[in-house]
């Protein structure tokens, strides 16, 4: 015992150093965020400029491309005609109205090729038109000419270039030559255009394309110089082209447009920022560089940011973290050397106790021990708490084992006290490691201070007689009735159990928003809820059990993300792993594909099944590994190669599974009875394997007694692209009223059931719907033909006239056709929902709904908007530092639930808690439903124990 005591000392010696080894993996982890952030933060910017400069040069490539067209329009005249007047040019060039289509030219032009000895032939017959003073110009001998003979518009300085001989500039030269060589549109480089008359005139270039003769061949370079006859032309100022191109500069980034394959100063066609402008001396945080190849020349543009762009972008966020992880560093330095103390104090304490109590433990074991009955404490899940020496010799492998048989818990006095709260005694057949004894069974419940059975004290007399037992071929003939009935009771009753189902649900889930319950009242109406759910998943697996075996089960594939899908599972179950002491892993292959065609529901249904039992029989140390692979399917006739075999395996290290029980875990509701009672109804595996054969793959299981079991399956699906996946719509907000200015709405319930129809008046009328109710399909069409609502909620199944001849006779009238009729029925097959559509109506909602479910239906219907319980309400702090302020203003009772919830992983339960919260301080449940919303569990979980654990300091 001293021993023990020193070991204590020397352990909270150790606990003293966990807050300095905290403080510094805190602040470690702060700067590793920070550096990540700082990181996103440059990306970020980074793609924004990207885009912004991208776009600039795009609208400047398309905008030369529109004055190639303008210019290939004008070839096309010459080609067609052959000869072209001055006239025609003219009009011509007025019906193009390329001011209006391509502001930035100065005008349409064509220029002759001229031979020396036609030179002054050509002059006389200019002069001839009209031109007294045409000459060829600049003077000079050349071995040929072309000279501007139309120029269009024909006014101001356009009038200048009639007769200027392109082919005496060597740049315009070169450009013309490649043009006749390749037939192709050609651009110069920097020139000066003859247009301008200003000494500092802007950078020009212009575009040629050849005219040829159309008798002639032109299908060479040789035969393409014999048969040129001139160019048709345009020219432009750069600064223009761009003004044109972008309708105005950027203040975000400036930019320099060059005519070379890199950044020459002397081949500076365009800047946007002057150079005498303080921006050219600013050091750029982000630059590119981009070269365009624009038709026979390569233009450079250097793009640069700009100070304004530089602070449009956010470049605050990484110093944030940094300043809040030291926060939060210091925080926690604080509060676990607090509780280092508290701790240390507290073994001690426990030490003393523990020692005294085992001493009057010893002395009553003592007498138990050597009573001749067998007694035991069990716990509600019916595994036994502590047990006597008799007990332990009738049931070496735990006296809980008993319990689990299925034809004796029906009868067990044990169960009955533990649901009713009495006594019980009962004379059953017991298999013992003496052989089948009749065992006369006393059961007491154990009540605690709220009247709740927390456990039962169980007491077992050997009285044994032996009892014939019944033979397996009548067992085997009652189960095979028991699955034709229990087949018919679900093709029969479904619509019976799932309708009263629907009144509780919903109108659990109204009590839970009810500001003034108790404490006590809001759990029991959440437990009314969490029940009902529970009852609605074992009536939806009996339900896909008897779709399968009936044939009725479809598969719906649709585009998804399966990353996010893995993911989502990983944040699912890693909290009720951790709740269990067990390591989740959960990893997938690269060669995983993001986007996947597949029947996305039923994959995800068949891995939480896997992924569920591997956890529920995983007790003590050890844990769970979930690995994903994509396997190319050989032989596929896609040439992509986008099929392929999804691959999944979930391995625990639980007890194992027999090799003769291999065989029969498939079976609907068979259970393994060794390993207790673990819940559940038996067709997880069941519906798992019909689910995976469904989808033309396969289910398979190898397992070892003692190291724990694998189970496999491997079902195909098809590669697609992102852009072939849908998002899915915003996160569900509780309605609290209509949008201003829409409605008023009215919506004719019709149901024969009153409780419905006062669950959804009770629903629909707080939000600011008009309600009126008929009972059946007759009232129904009276009503409508009196009153016109917007829509009708229409159950199908109803006495006198059901919902679908109501429903027919209701889109047949006059105005119903414009009507929505949606169909709120507790059907659950297809074929169901195919006939009610048959019948004419438009939505269709299955019973239990959800309140969101029924806002939705109408919102797709008649375009209601809604207030939401956000909407209202101002932006709140960061959700961590909000709630560290908050939380300690709401009940310990209420915070002690949600931190129960995060444990267990029961979201839908924390969702409602949170409601509660609300009620108390908006701003707090805000920030906690951001966390749940994002499956942040180990921030809620630290967030709750912090406050726990500052309420009981």
């Amino acid at each position: 015992m001293k021993a023990e005591k020193y070991a204590v000392v020397e352990a909270s010696v150790a606990r003293r150093m966990l807050p300095h080894l905290a403080v510094l993996v805190f602040m470690a982890i702060t700067l590793w965020v920070w550096h990540y952030a700082l990181r996103v933060e440059t990306a970020k910017s980074q793609a924004s400029f990207d885009e912004f400069s991208l776009a600039i040069s795009s609208n400047i490539e398309n905008r030369l491309t529109a004055y190639k067209m303008i210019l290939q329009g004008g070839a096309g005249l010459f080609a067609a005609s052959g000869e072209v007047s001055r006239y025609e040019w003219q009009s011509y060039v007025e019906y193009r109205q390329f001011r209006y289509l391509a502001g930035g030219l100065l005008a349409m032009g064509f220029s002759k090729v001229i031979a020396p000895g036609d030179l002054l032939e050509h002059e006389r017959l200019m002069q001839a038109e009209g031109f007294a003073d045409y000459r060829v110009w600049p003077p000079g001998k050349r071995d040929s000419y072309t000279a501007v003979v139309f120029i269009e518009p024909f006014e101001g300085h356009n009038v200048r270039a009639i007769g200027f001989d392109m082919y005496a500039d060597e740049v315009r030269r070169a450009a013309m030559s490649r043009a006749r060589d390749t037939g192709l549109a050609s651009l110069t480089g920097k020139v000066r255009l003859v247009q301008e008359v200003e000494v500092d005139a802007a950078p020009g270039v212009l575009i040629y394309i050849p005219i040829f003769a159309r008798e002639l061949p032109h299908d060479t370079s040789e035969t393409r110089k014999a048969a040129l006859l001139g160019y048709v032309h345009s020219g432009f100022r750069v600064e223009d082209l761009v003004l044109d191109a972008l309708s105005h500069l950027p203040q975000e980034i400036s930019f320099v447009i060059y005519d070379s394959p890199t950044a020459s100063p002397e081949k500076e066609l365009f800047a946007s920022t002057p150079a005498s402008d303080g921006a050219l001396t600013h050091n750029p945080r982000f630059f590119r560089q981009q070269t365009l190849e624009v038709y026979g020349r390569q233009w450079t543009i250097s793009f640069s940011s700009t100070p304004f762009f530089e602070l449009k972008e956010v470049f605050w966020v990484h110093w944030l973290i940094l300043v809040g992880g030291a926060m939060v560093s210091i925080l926690s330095f604080l509060f676990l050397r607090g509780q280092a103390r508290t701790v240390e104090h507290a073994k001690v304490l426990a030490w003393e106790l523990t020692a005294s109590l085992r001493t009057k433990e010893e002395d009553y074991r003592l007498l138990v021990d050597n009573l001749p009955l067998g007694i035991s404490i069990i716990g509600p899940n019916m595994e036994s708490i502590a047990a006597n020496a008799t007990m332990r010799r009738w049931f070496p492998e735990g006296d809980s084992r008993w319990h689990q048989d299925g034809g004796v818990s029906a009868i067990c006095p044990t169960t009955q006290a533990f649901v009713d709260g009495q006594s019980h005694h009962a004379e059953v057949l017991v298999s013992t490691s003496e052989g089948v004894r009749t065992m006369f069974i006393s059961a007491m419940p154990l009540v605690g201070p709220a009247g709740e059975v927390r456990h039962v004290h169980e007491t077992i007399e050997d009285v044994t007689v032996k009892r014939q037992s019944e033979s397996d071929r009548v067992e085997r003939l009652a189960s095979e009735q028991a699955s034709r009935a229990k087949s018919e009771f679900v093709s029969n009753m479904s619509h019976e159990i799932r309708s009263p189902l629907n009144a509780i649900l919903g109108f659990g889930e109204l009590l839970e928003h009810v500001p003034a319950l108790s404490p006590k009242q809001a759990d029991m109406a959440r437990t009314i809820t969490r029940s009902g759910r529970h009852l609605l998943g074992l009536i939806n697996d009996i339900l896909d059990m008897s779709k399968i075996e009936s044939g009725r089960l479809e598969l719906y594939p649709v585009n998804f993300c399966l990353h996010d899908l893995l993911g989502d599972l990983e944040r699912m179950f890693r909290p009720r792993a951790e709740a269990k002491g067990l390591h989740l892993l959960f990893e997938w292959a690269e060669e995983v594909p993001r986007f996947a065609l597949a029947d996305q529901g039923k994959i995800g249904q068949v891995i939480i099944n896997l992924i569920s039992n591997a956890i529920r029989f995983t007790d003590g140390v050890g844990g769970v590994a979930v690995r994903v692979r994509a396997d190319h399917v050989e032989g596929s006739l896609q040439s992509d190669s986008r099929n392929f075999m999804l691959v999944v395996e979930v391995e625990d290290t639980g007890v194992g599974i027999k090799g003769e029980d291999l065989g029969r875990i498939f079976e609907a509701f068979w259970q393994d009875k060794s390993k207790g009672d673990k819940g559940g109804t038996g067709l997880g595996l069941a519906v798992s394997r019909r689910l995976v054969e469904l989808m033309q793959g396969t289910l398979t299981v190898r397992s070892v007694v003692g190291e724990g079991s694998c189970f496999r399956f491997a079902v195909p699906i098809i590669e697609v692209e992102r852009s072939a996946v849908t998002e899915e719509g915003k996160k569900t907000k509780r309605v609290i009223g209509l949008e201003p200015g829409s409605g008023p709405w009215c919506i004719l319930v019709v149901d024969d059931q009153k409780d419905n129809r006062d669950l959804i008046r009770t629903t629909l009328e707080p939000v600011g719907f008009h309600i009126r109710e008929a009972h059946d399909g007759i009232e129904a069409l009276q009503m409508f033909a009196q009153w016109s609502p917007h829509a009708v909620l229409m159950d199908m199944r109803m006495p006198f006239m059901d919902g679908y001849e109501a429903t027919r006779q209701i889109k047949a009238s006059k105005n119903g056709g414009e009507t929505l009729v949606i169909a709120v029925t507790a059907s659950a097959f297809i074929e169901d929902e195919k006939k009610v559509q048959s019948a004419g109506a438009d939505l269709f909602v299955r019973k239990p709904f959800r309140a969101e479910e029924l806002f939705a239906a109408l919102e797709r219907g008649l375009g209601v908007r809604y207030r939401y319980a956000e909407d209202s309400e101002p932006t709140s702090e960061e959700p961590e530092k909000l709630q560290r302020k908050g939380l300690l203003s709401l009940k310990e009772g209420l915070r002690h639930a949600m931190q129960q919830a995060v444990e267990q992983g029961d979201m839908g339960r924390l969702l409602s808690l949170i409601t509660q919260v609300e009620a108390q301080d908006a701003q707090v449940a805000r920030g906690l439903r951001e966390l749940a919303d994002r499956y942040d569990y180990e921030t809620l979980s630290l967030l709750l124990e912090d406050q726990g654990g500052e309420a009981s300091a």
